[in-house]
C-alpha cells in the first residue's frame, strides 16, 4: 500500500510539473544565419538555434517530424498530457507555457482528420425508415440518423456553447482567477480535442463490437468536462460537479433546441407546411 501511495504522489507531482525547461547555454557563438554574436540557445536577432546541424538525411527527417508534430513540440506528447493531465495542460497554455505543446487548433484538425479516416472504415449503425411511417416521423428519424453518424460533431457543438457559460460559472477561481471570453474558448478547444479523441476510441470499439452505447458516450463526455475543470480551476469536487452539471445542461439544452429547429425546417421542406401542421395536430389529438 505504501508503494502505491508513493507512485500516486509521484504521478500527482508529474501532473503539475511534467516538463523541465532546458538550461540556457553560456557559450558565446556566432549565428550562422545573420552573423550576430550572442550567448544562449537562440539568436536574439533572427531566432535561429545556436546548434544548426549540417544538412544530412537525419536533419531532413528531423525537420519533417517538426512539420508533422513529432519534434520538440510533440503532438503525441501533447495528446498524452491531454489524457493524463488535461486541466493542468490547459492551465499551462493559458498562463503562457505554450512552447512545449503542439498548437491546439492544429491538434484539433489533425485529430478530426484521424476520426474521419477511422469513420470511413467503421460500420454504419442507422435507424431504418418504414414505408408507412408518417412524414414528420421520417424527418425525426432522418435527424437521428445524421446525429448518430456524427456524434462527434454534436459533442463539439455542446463544447462550443459551454464556452459561453464557462466564464460565468467559473469566475475568479483559486487557480486561474478571472478568465476572459477568448480564454474560455481555448479551454473548450482543448476539451473538444479530448472529445474527438474519445470518439476515435469509440469508433475503434465499433470495429470489433456493436454500436457504442449512447448513455456511456454522454457519461464519458461529462467526465472529460469534469476532470478538466477540476484540474484547471482548483475548486473542490463538490463545487466543480455542480458547476459542470450546470454548464453541460445549458449547453446541451441550447444544442437540442437548435437541432430541433433544424428538424422542423427539414420536415417543412420535405412535406410542405400544410401537411406538416396537419400531422402535428393529429399527434396532439392522439
Amino acid at each position: 500500500m505504501g508503494k502505491i501511495k508513493d507512485k500516486w504522489s509521484q504521478f500527482r507531482e508529474w501532473q503539475q510539473s511534467p516538463v523541465s525547461t532546458p538550461q540556457p547555454s553560456h557559450t558565446e557563438c556566432t549565428c550562422k544565419n545573420c552573423g550576430e554574436s550572442f550567448t544562449g540557445n537562440y539568436c536574439p536577432a533572427c531566432g535561429q538555434s545556436a546548434t544548426v546541424e549540417a544538412l544530412s538525411w537525419r536533419s531532413i527527417m528531423k525537420n519533417a517530424m517538426e512539420v508533422w508534430g513529432m519534434g520538440s513540440r510533440s503532438l503525441p506528447r501533447t495528446l498524452l498530457h491531454l489524457v493524463l493531465r488535461p486541466g493542468y495542460l490547459i492551465a499551462d497554455y493559458l498562463q503562457g507555457r505554450r512552447q512545449q505543446y503542439f498548437a491546439p487548433i492544429k491538434t484539433l484538425f489533425l485529430v478530426a482528420a484521424l476520426l474521419v479516416i477511422l469513420k470511413s472504415f467503421a460500420p454504419d449503425f442507422v435507424y431504418e425508415i418504414e414505408e408507412e411511417t408518417q412524414n414528420l416521423d421520417k424527418a425525426v428519424t432522418l435527424f437521428f440518423q445524421v446525429l448518430q453518424k456524427n456524434r462527434a460533431i454534436f459533442s463539439l457543438i455542446v463544447a462550443g456553447f459551454a464556452a459561453i457559460f464557462l466564464r460565468f460559472f467559473f469566475n475568479n477561481t483559486p487557480r486561474m482567477g478571472k478568465l476572459n471570453f477568448c480564454s474560455c474558448v481555448f479551454v473548450q478547444i482543448w476539451i473538444s480535442i479530448q472529445l474527438t479523441m474519445l470518439r476515435c476510441l469509440t469508433t475503434v470499439y465499433e470495429f470489433f463490437f456493436t454500436n457504442f452505447p449512447t448513455i456511456a458516450s454522454y457519461i464519458l463526455i461529462f467526465m472529460c468536462f469534469l476532470i478538466s475543470y477540476k484540474q484547471l480551476f482548483g475548486l473542490s469536487w463538490k463545487s466543480t460537479i455542480w458547476r459542470t452539471l450546470a454548464i453541460t445542461t445549458l449547453a446541451l439544452a441550447i444544442t437540442i433546441l437548435i437541432m430541433s429547429a433544424i428538424v422542423f425546417v427539414i420536415a417543412l421542406f420535405m412535406v410542405g407546411p400544410d401537411v406538416l401542421f396537419n400531422e402535428i395536430q393529429s399527434d396532439e389529438l392522439l
